[in-house]
């Protein structure tokens, strides 16, 4: 045999243990016998003992006396004993407990667990017991086998607590002391009978029926004083409540999903003092007679939505001082159906407290709801965004909690301007202070919090879990005005910088008064705050900062150089560096030919010899002016008796395209020759295509053409007349129409100097060539 010896000083002798372990001690034991047909279970911390039956050993034996069970080394003291599923005793539950050297004469409460409807329990089984507590739990769930009965009925009846799980229950004798009473998982066929003596009841899935409705199930019993019904059914919450008039506290759990309204009313009962109905899909409660004496009311878990619906039943409860309504998502206190500006102009002035958490209230709108003692308002979890004083209830104590945690807010300002106008209270003329206690920000969205002006009488601040950064040195100031202030800043995302150094300066001195100061830590690196020596940060930051301006500081002031420099050859040399850069395809979404050759008062000098005068004058030169060009011809437009080659030369130059009209007569031609050179001279040295050669007969294909015509001609596309795309690809090479500067004269201008526009240095070559013609 086994000995085991509990923390109470109790031994207990058995074949066989087996131990659960629990934070490193026994929580639970098992000791069972040698044929394991009987088995004794304790939990430790309650020092609660069962005595459990094997199936085997039901089947085997007659009686209960007859199954061996661990015991005792000797006479033990217990709470409480419970036997599980096993067979009745011959003689009595005192004579078997006896024997497992329980003390009977102490044992306060017995538990039959697991009991069959047949053979039916006994009174006499429970002879000589002083039992004041018995539970009858059955394990068959058909309500017509498991009955208790009557002789048990009048035994339960001399005890002051019953409990009785999955049987119909008899009518209590007249002469029942019970006191304490629970109902589960049965019903009722008949009247409660002699309650008399009763004031708790609770029924869980209990039905009640066959019974006059008008006239109440618990109207004898008039000294009820607590009534809990979890899980009822319709009609059993009519019978039950209809008339309960001594009720004081009532309680009700998981309506019937199909139930969406009850009345409270019905019950009659003027001195009902709480009221708590949660867990169902209830959307109105309706109160409509005065209950004077009503002072906590708890309608969370539910689906109230319409305020409106409220009111009026607040009307009723005037001397209520503990309101919740949390855990009811629908609900918006601030928003009634109909729309009702006074929804909450109420006269409560008992009412201490007001918790209407995980609602979807969007405000405070309190303004008008006279709660001269309340304490506490709670409005976690909601959906305020704005934090406004002036929403407040009328209060006069000076310890109000206002718990705003997990909201949406992310501004709040204790600006004096934005509580001073808080209104006015019947009490007093003046406007008066927000006399807050304590208020509870914790897990918003605040980023922005100034006060230059927090109420004296503020003791607690909780900022924690919330998106500050920076906090300027007024606010800091203004946080800690107080000594006997407390607050709370962790998971927030301080920043550890030279900006907000006075804010770390006034924390790090008054750290004794943050709750959660060893636990605030650098938004940047993680580090925590009282690890950081405040006053380098500055020092720290200008560091790199003035070594950072001693490097650039050389390379600035050499690209102010580079760009003076780059301005001032740009005005002394710009025209020559644009037509640098465009002759070369560089940055040409800067440089357009228009803005260079705006000079140009020609868009085209005609090179062609006398003898193709009548081709030109009369069909290619109308053809070009038709189309709004401008021209420019020797026999027109140059200059009697100047100087031939300069005014070839300025022709060139102040035209934006030369066009040689190129034939057998021309090649004969010693001036057309001369044209030809210069133009194509005057294109090498500008690096730009504004040479083109219209061809009229099969010159080209002549063997003692000039070295330089036949070398342009092999390099470089030409025009031929007899093309029939001839004048649209002229159109092409020649310039846009229209852009250059309107004519004044067709005449070629004799004092253009010989280094006119970009193209001076053309003159010497020009001059050269001619001299290299003539000889």
């Amino acid at each position: 045999m086994l000995q085991y010896t509990t923390s109470y000083g109790d031994t207990v002798i058995g074949e066989r243990l087996t131990f659960t372990m629990t934070f490193g001690k026994p929580h639970c034991i098992y000791i069972v016998d040698k044929r394991r047909e009987g088995v004794l279970t304790m939990i430790e911390a309650t020092n609660s003992t069962t005595f459990s039956c094997h199936n085997r050993a039901n089947d085997i034996y007659n009686s209960l006396e007859e199954i061996k069970f661990p015991y005792f080394e000797k006479p033990t003291k217990l709470p409480k004993v419970q036997i599980r599923a096993c067979i009745y005793p011959n003689q009595t539950y005192a004579e078997i407990l006896k024997s497992l050297n329980v003390d009977v004469d102490y044992l306060p409460k017995l538990v039959l667990s697991e009991l069959f409807a047949s053979p039916p329990l006994q009174a006499s089984f429970f002879s000589g017991l002083r039992i004041s507590n018995l539970e009858l739990s059955y394990i068959e769930n058909t309500l017509m086998q498991s009955r208790v009965p009557d002789d048990v009925v009048n035994y339960t009846s001399t005890l002051k607590e019953f409990y009785l799980i999955g049987a119909l229950l008899p009518t209590l004798p007249n002469n029942s002391v019970l006191e304490t009473m629970t109902l589960d998982s049965g019903k009722s066929r008949n009247a409660l009978g002699g309650c008399s003596h009763l004031r708790q009841l609770t029924l869980i899935n209990w039905n009640v029926h066959g019974f006059n409705v008008e006239k109440g199930w618990l109207s004898t019993c008039y000294n009820l004083t607590q009534l809990v019904l979890r899980t009822p059914s319709v009609d059993t919450i009519f019978r039950v409540l209809t008339n309960a008039t001594s009720l004081r506290k009532l309680e009700i759990t998981k309506l019937p999903i199909n139930m969406f309204e009850i009345e409270i009313s019905i019950t009659n009962a003027l001195y009902l003092e709480s009221i708590k109905i949660h867990k169902s899909r209830i959307y109105r409660i309706v109160i409509k007679k005065g209950l004077p004496l009503v002072a906590d009311i708890d309608f969370s878990d539910n689906d109230l939505w319409n305020p409106a619906h409220i009111r009026p039943m607040l009307l009723h409860v005037r001397l209520l001082t503990n309101a919740t309504l949390s855990n009811n998502p629908r609900l918006d206190l601030c928003t009634a159906q109909p729309l009702d500006e006074n929804i909450w102009d109420i006269w409560m002035p008992n009412l201490r407290r007001l918790v209407a958490t995980r609602t979807a209230t969007t405000t405070l709108c309190f303004q008008n709801l006279q709660a001269l003692s309340l304490l506490i308002l709670d409005l976690s979890s909601c959906n305020i965004s704005t934090l406004d004083f002036t929403g407040l209830p009328r209060f006069n104590s000076s310890q109000l909690k206002l718990r705003l945690n997990h909201n949406a807010i992310e501004k709040v300002s204790f600006e004096h301007a934005d509580y001073k106008q808080l209104q006015q209270n019947e009490i007093t003329t003046q406007p008066r202070e927000l006399s807050l206690r304590e208020l509870h920000l914790q897990g918003n969205h605040i980023k922005n919090f100034t006060a230059n002006d927090l109420p004296e009488k503020l003791r607690f601040l909780d900022l924690s879990f919330n998106r500050l950064s920076y906090i300027d040195n007024e606010t800091a100031t203004a946080l800690f005005s107080s000594k006997k202030r407390h607050i709370k800043l962790a998971g927030n995302s301080i920043v550890c910088d030279c900006q907000n150094q006075a804010f770390l300066t006034i924390l790090n001195e008054h750290k004794d008064q943050v709750d959660d100061y060893n636990e605030l830590v650098c938004k940047e690196d993680g580090n925590l705050i009282s690890n950081v020596t405040v006053s380098t940060l500055c020092v720290l930051e200008s560091q790199p900062q003035s070594i950072l301006i001693r490097m650039l500081l050389p390379v600035l002031l050499a690209m102010i150089g580079l760009i003076v420099l780059a301005i001032a050859v740009y005005f002394r040399y710009g025209k020559a560096i644009k037509i640098f850069l465009y002759a070369r395809g560089l940055c040409l979404c800067c440089l357009k030919e228009e803005k260079l050759d705006a000079n140009r008062p020609f868009d085209v000098f005609i090179s062609f010899s006398h003898d193709d005068e009548d081709y030109v004058l009369k069909k290619f030169l109308p053809e070009l002016e038709k189309e709004h060009y401008k021209t420019c011809i020797h026999n027109r437009d140059w200059i009697i008796g100047e100087w031939i080659p300069k005014q070839i030369s300025v022709s060139i130059e102040i035209s934006r395209r030369t066009l040689i009209i190129l034939s057998r007569n021309f090649i004969k031609s010693v001036w057309g020759m001369l044209e030809f050179r210069m133009a194509h001279a005057s294109m090498l040295n500008e690096g730009r295509a504004r040479l083109i050669v219209v061809v009229l007969d099969d010159i080209v294909k002549e063997e003692h053409l000039d070295p330089e015509l036949k070398n342009y001609l092999r390099t470089n596309t030409y025009l031929e007349t007899s093309d029939p795309w001839f004048w649209d690809k002229l159109r092409f090479a020649l310039p846009r129409r229209g852009l250059s500067p309107p004519e004044t004269s067709h005449e070629v201008p004799v004092d253009v100097p010989n280094d006119f526009g970009p193209y001076g240095v053309v003159m010497p070559v020009v001059q050269r060539n001619f001299n290299d013609s003539v000889l």
